[in-house]
């Protein structure tokens, strides 16, 4: 795991030199293990390295020759984990790294821009083509990783693993996009391509762009629903034997690594299923890191995570989140995303990360079981009766009702109705069309940017082994009925689970990973009061007075709104006025 930036364009040495002072010191936090760079007037690729593969020799950029040339003209720098590297190996030639990333070069040398199919991983990577003047941006499928990039007034691009690199440059005119901010605070995260800073734009999971003499030639995506429209069965069935294979699978690629490995564990299904797989393949001592919300019996379930893990040989850290813990980290979070995500649960992710990283050097998560496993109350409304319950996700906003900027952005959630009326031409089940959505939108936006942020914040990586090239699109593919019925979601899940591990009761009612947000900012209320009302953040987006009507009215139903602001607010001190800099060729 680690850090890219670069620049695609003529640059001068004194624009090289500032540009490389801010990418080593902007993504330090990514990369804390090393860097490097090529620089030549048309190319700038830096890179940032998090050892976790190739401890030794697995620096970067990596280096390689094309078919017709004698010399290294193949330059690669990436962000991410291959995890299929030993078998893609097999039919490569001999490496001269030991880097899960190096099959990255002789894979294009042999495939061309196909190769990118074959990756099984999480990944975003800058490739230079020297002889072809060609530059390659990628992201994984899922969106696992990010990749944001921006037009200069000279026509150069310049890309990076976060949005500070390309603000703090001053190559481009960072304008926040008041729309766009509203569509955030509506959706609690970004919907598509477009970005909260107007110039800057992200690339959408699974899509390639291809530079050709700086000039953009060739823009492909290889979506979550092109892996799953492969498949051939779309209402499959599955046995216990089927799921133990395709979960042992998984975990096997998601372990591997030259350092520790821990588990962030909530005692909920998900976390259970890695623990349990762990506990299987895993030789090393585990830590688990339990998070705890003391001051609330309603939200608190760190005695069932601490009863399920107390057998398991386990290294377990608790870490307590207090209402102390809420305002203190709120300002460390929002820093951190510059791409923001409204997710009280970030702030928790965020001090779980700063502990696992004084153990471990990657953790494993839960990310996308709900998602591939049909876990969401949505699901399972969609996947009974045909759908007659609920048949797409809700249009309604967070701020619907609430505040009347909602009458001049009705279309906020215009990308998720394209991806629905996508789906409906393909002969998928509502509920299924509901999972690709989620995929789509929810999982890269909100969760998987969420726990990007946060554990690359202190240099950790984050393993996701349920958002996989060859697990998820099994998952989706199982019937409706093995995977919801009238009483639960993730079906077919729980009955395997208490097979092979019913310590973990997966049948037992579960909270959720919530933060008790109502109970905490109900007793800052006049702060509220006196700091969100007037602040510039809100100066083009809402009326000052019903801001405060909101704040003064709040109950438990519109505490996710008041945080929203709360966020916004705090995100706004840290990023409304960074673009206003000198350009680096004026320094």
């Amino acid at each position: 795991m680690c850090g890219i930036a670069g620049v695609i364009g003529h640059t001068t040495e004194q624009e090289q030199h500032q540009l490389l002072q801010l990418f080593e010191q902007s993504l330090t936090s990514r990369g804390p293990d090393g860097h490097g760079s090529y620089i030549d007037s048309e190319v700038l690729l830096f890179h940032r390295r998090l050892s976790i593969i190739g401890l030794e020799t697995g620096a970067q950029p990596l280096k390689g020759k094309s078919s017709n040339s004698n010399d290294d003209d193949l330059i690669l720098i990436a962000n991410g984990e291959i995890y299929n590297y030993i078998e893609l190996k097999k039919d490569l030639p001999a490496l001269r790294t030991e880097s899960d990333c190096e099959v990255i070069l002789p894979l294009y040398q042999k495939y061309g821009l196909e190769f990118i199919s074959l990756l099984r991983g999480m990944y975003a990577f800058a490739l230079y083509d020297q002889s072809n003047n060609r530059v390659i941006l990628s992201r994984d499928t899922y969106g696992i990783k990010p990749l944001y990039y921006a037009n200069d007034d000279q026509g150069r691009i310049i890309f990076a693993s976060t949005m500070k690199e390309i603000v703090d440059s001053g190559l481009v005119a960072c304008d926040i996009d008041t729309k766009e901010s509203k569509r955030i605070l509506h959706a609690r995260y970004s919907l598509d391509e477009n970005t909260v800073f107007s110039e800057i734009k992200r690339l959408q999971p699974g899509q390639t762009l291809v530079f050709e003499n700086g000039k953009l030639c060739q823009d492909m995506t290889i979506d979550a629903l092109s892996l799953h429209a492969k498949q051939d069965n779309f209402k499959r069935d599955v046995s216990h034997q089927d799921l133990t294979d395709s979960f042992q699978d998984s975990m096997t690629v998601h372990l591997r690594a030259d350092v520790d490995i821990g588990l962030f564990f909530s005692g909920g299904v998900d976390s259970s299923i890695i623990l349990y797989w762990m506990s299987k393949l895993e030789k090393q001592k585990k830590h688990l890191f339990i998070a705890g919300f003391p001051e609330s019996e309603e939200h608190d379930e760190t005695a069932k995570a601490l009863k399920i893990a107390e057998n398991m040989g386990c290294i377990i850290h608790r870490i307590p989140f207090t209402e102390e813990d809420f305002w203190h980290y709120l300002p460390l979070v929002t820093r951190e995303f510059d791409d923001p995500v409204i997710d009280p649960a970030a702030l928790a992710t965020y001090k779980l990360a700063e502990t696992a990283n004084k153990h471990v050097k990657v953790v494993l998560c839960g990310e996308g079981g709900d998602e591939f496993f049909s876990g969401y109350r949505r699901h399972q409304k969609a996947g009974l009766l045909g759908g007659v319950l609920q048949s797409k996700h809700s249009n309604k906003g967070l701020f619907r009702n609430k505040l009347n900027f909602i009458d001049d952005n009705d279309d906020w959630h215009a990308p998720i109705n394209r991806k629905y009326q996508e789906l409906n031409k393909l002969p998928y089940s509502k509920m299924q069309k509901m999972q690709l959505v989620d995929a789509c939108f929810w999982l890269p936006n909100d969760l998987l940017t969420k726990l990007d942020r946060c554990s690359m914040a202190f240099g950790l990586e984050g393993r996701t082994p349920f958002v996989d090239q060859v697990m998820s699109p099994y998952m989706w593919s199982i019937k409706d009925g093995l995977k919801v019925n009238f009483k639960v979601a993730k079906l077919m899940i729980r009955k395997w689970l208490k097979d092979v591990f019913p310590e973990s009761e997966p049948f037992a009612k579960k909270q959720g990973f919530k933060l008790p947000i109502y109970q905490w900012l109900s007793g800052r209320r006049q702060y509220l009061l006196e700091y969100l009302p007037k602040h510039p953040a809100f100066a083009e987006i809402a009326k000052a007075e019903d801001i405060q009507k909101l704040i003064e009215d709040m109950d438990k139903s519109e505490a996710h709104a008041v945080y929203a602001l709360l966020y916004y607010a705090h995100w706004f001190e840290q990023y409304g006025n960074r673009s206003q800099r000198d350009s680096i060729a004026s320094v």
